[in-house]
């Protein structure tokens, strides 16, 4: 494992946000390589073709990796340094009852502030809903010392506007892509 990471560089591990990497049992090990990714996970082995709710599951994947970068770039053009970025995942207290299991697809975390993000690749419109349960999952983050702002990414647009600790992206404006489009 160790070679195909550091010496091929096909094979990324990651850990929560805010762990550190070397003690963290948290790691998951991730194909770096689209294409690669693509053969092992839909065609290696396989005696069908992928399903369109396979393939879209593969493409949302890439998205978060996607809109994690366009996110960096927004922070960077709004003259904040990017310190980390990254996703998370552990157990939040939901209702303050039970811990669930949740995620974070993307964090990055500036100089000034902390941004958290989620992303889906769906044909529905992305709103409310999506926003509750991203904020619920940030009281991970509780302890936080800067801002936090919440993001939402989509591919096909949102049923809620912006305010001023939710920023929006679509297909449309990540596109756009350009720092100057992006810090308006």
């Amino acid at each position: 494992m160790k070679t195909l990471q550091h010496e091929y560089r096909l094979v990324e591990r990651t850990v929560p946000h805010g762990e550190r990497a070397a003690r963290s049992k948290k790691g998951q090990y991730e194909i770096k390589d689209n294409t690669l990714a693509f053969w092992f996970s839909h065609v290696y082995g396989k005696l069908t073709t992928p399903t369109d709710v396979e393939l879209n599951s593969f493409i949302a994947k890439r998205f978060e990796g996607l809109c994690r970068e366009v996110l960096t770039d927004y922070a960077h053009a709004r003259g904040e340094k990017p310190v980390s970025r990254g996703r998370w995942w552990g157990a939040v207290k939901v209702d303050g009852i039970k811990h669930e299991p949740r995620e974070i697809d993307i964090v990055v975390e500036t100089d000034k502030t902390l941004y958290l993000g989620e992303c889906k690749w769906t044909e529905k419109k992305v709103g409310k809903k999506e926003l509750i349960d991203l904020r619920q999952t940030s009281q991970a983050f509780f302890e936080a010392k800067k801002p936090i702002k919440f993001v939402l990414f989509t591919k096909t647009g949102f049923d809620i506007e912006e305010d001023y600790d939710t920023l929006l992206f679509d297909a449309s404006r990540i596109i756009q892509g350009s720092n100057d489009t992006l810090a308006t």
